[in-house]
């Protein structure tokens, strides 16, 4: 020890001459692992008077505070810690690895150059201290804590020296958060670090997680590995991405009240919440700060929601349809009918608890059997409906039926009187009857309408009539080019002056005599002054009589004898 100090205060004392020129790089402290190596990054510099000294002769020699050397470069693996110079003294690189390092290496280091009796050199003044430990170094996490808003990009980057440089670290993320990019640095005491950088961008998923870095190193004696984490807790704010309605007691009984919590998956906190009342289809919205609130007069079909707010932002819940409990009712479409065959019953009800259904006839309940036919089917949540059919129950003097429905909060019923139902028959055939007659009507009508349409087109040749004289006028007959006349075989129209019959002091013959077949032979000049004597008949002193004449010839017959002429005055004719 004495040497050293007296060494020291020599080169005090020549500062800027010998002692100044010599000096060594390498770090302060290193922390190696128990069982694995370390690499000492280490440099030198010598007074440039004995730079032709440094020759492939030279040996790099490890001293302890006791001045004790436990690494000789010249004979490594006589040394006490074994290992080997991996720099080059001839370009003033010292660099060293010593193996296999023991909790009982750990002590102050410094470096010996010698080379030549010229060069013999202990720098002391640069002392380097090993602490060989059981448990590697813990990583380090940049930044050291985490706090930023939802959406926002994240850069962390954990580094774990590397002592023993063949043997770095190896680096993992807790899982889930991104790809990893890992890179052995140096620092500016020339010691390797290794490096993993991982970016992700922050979600409400990562707050309140811990995030870890871990470092595995393997042991150079091949003893297992050490593995050593840093970790950071992410404080992540967001909105209210989950809100939840957490009902205190169900069911709620109808008419009662319930109390419901606002539960809200954000950071920070909400601060206001809006809550939304629905029955009926209408909602009410209610305002408030408190997480818990209370309904009260509950009815059935009653939903309930809420909106949180905080700084960042809002949620809404789903809709909590409450479990209301009910007596049960019957439904007014339930109905019954009969008919000469069979009763036929429809009982519908609405419970919560769902209710169970007892048919009664006159006061006796009954089952599905073979003589009553009943059955079952579901409504929705809180109702069904039976049906039962009696068959013949006019063997049975049927005269009540009863449909029962009960829960454990009450009970309904309906009663049907047989003699006062309605035939089932009669609901059919009426409305089926007055659709059969008003189609009947329509196509009568119809009929009508085609009948007249065809009739008013045509144009008949009708008399014309002054004073008190009266004619008859006949579909006027077409003739061919011969002359011969033609008739309209489709139909004749008769029209007669009426004017005079139509008075209210009319008296009509008792009978009107027709005029013998064998009038009909005769000449066309004899029917028409026939024609004429009957149509003057009327300009008699009786004049209020009227008389008409229509004489009917087969057109058979007809086609043998002349043509007459139906032009003449008062002379009429109708041919079928």
């Amino acid at each position: 020890m004495a040497p050293a100090l007296a060494l020291l205060f020599i080169c005090s004392l020549l500062q800027g001459a010998l002692c100044g020129d010599f000096r060594v790089t390498m770090p302060k402290t290193i922390e190696v692992l128990s069982g694995s190596c370390v690499n000492i990054p280490c440099s030198f510099d010598i007074s440039d008077t004995l730079k032709a000294e440094l020759t492939s002769q030279c040996k790099a020699l490890w001293k302890n505070h006791q001045n004790k050397v436990l690494f000789n470069s010249s004979n490594p693996q006589q040394s006490t810690i074994k290992g080997s110079l991996t720099g080059d003294l001839t370009k003033k690189d010292c660099t060293t690895t010593l193996n296999n390092m023991q909790p009982a290496h750990s002590n102050r280091y410094h470096f010996r150059l010698q080379c030549s009796d010229k060069l013999k050199h202990n720098f002391l003044l640069s002392i380097l201290n090993i602490s060989v430990k059981a448990d590697p170094p813990r990583p380090t996490l940049t930044p050291s804590t985490l706090k930023v808003k939802e959406g926002a990009s994240v850069s962390l980057v954990c580094s774990a020296p590397a002592p023993c440089w063949s043997h770095p670290p190896n680096l993992t993320w807790t899982s889930g958060l991104g790809d990893s990019r890992e890179t052995l640095l140096e620092d500016q005491d020339k010691n390797k670090v290794k490096t993993s950088v991982v970016n992700f961008t922050a979600s409400h998923h990562h707050h309140g997680k811990t995030i870890f870095c871990t470092a595995t190193y393997n042991k150079q004696n091949g003893n297992s590995d050490s593995a050593v984490s840093k970790s950071l807790t992410a404080d992540i704010s967001y909105e209210p991405v989950t809100v939840t309605l957490i009902q205190e007691k169900e069911p709620v009984m109808e008419g009662g009240s319930v109390t419901v919590e606002c539960a809200a998956n954000s950071n920070p906190q909400p601060h206001k919440y809006t809550w939304l009342k629905r029955q009926k289809g209408l909602i009410n919205k209610i305002n408030s700060t408190e997480r818990r609130k209370p309904f009260h007069n509950i009815t059935r079909d009653t939903s309930l929601s809420c909106i949180a707010y905080n700084d960042i932002g809002t949620g809404k819940s789903d809709w909590l349809d409450l479990e209301v409990q009910f007596a049960p009712h019957i439904l007014p479409t339930s109905d019954c009918t009969k008919s000469a065959a069979q009763i036929n019953c429809s009982c519908k009800t609405a419970g919560n608890p769902s209710p169970t259904l007892q048919w009664y006839l006159d006061e006796l309940p009954v089952n599905h059997s073979d003589k009553f036919a009943i059955s079952y089917e579901p409504l929705n949540d809180t109702g069904f409906r039976s049906i039962i059919i009696v068959n013949q129950p006019q063997e049975r003097a049927v005269s009540t039926v009863v449909c029962r429905s009960s829960n454990s909060l009450g009970s309904a019923s309906q009663r049907y009187y047989v003699h006062s139902l309605s035939p089932s028959q009669d609901r059919v055939t009426l409305p089926v009857f007055i659709t059969t007659v008003s189609a009947l009507l329509v196509l009568v009508c119809a009929l009508l309408f085609v009948i007249r349409a065809q009739k008013t087109g045509h144009n008949p040749s009708k008399s014309q009539c002054t004073g008190d004289t009266s004619a008859v006028t006949m579909s006027q007959l077409l003739t061919s080019g011969k002359g011969n006349e033609v008739p309209n075989t489709t139909e004749e129209d008769i029209y007669v002056n009426t004017n005079t019959l139509m008075q209210a002091d009319v008296t009509f013959p008792t009978a009107v005599s027709e005029p013998n077949i064998t009038d009909l032979s005769t000449s066309g000049t004899d029917n028409a002054e026939e024609a004429g004597k009957s149509s003057e008949k009327k300009n008699e002193k009786d004049t209020d009589r009227i008389y008409s004449i229509v004489k009917w010839k087969p057109k058979s017959k007809r086609s043998t004898e002349n043509s007459v002429d139906m032009h003449q005055p008062g002379s009429s004719f109708l041919e079928e």
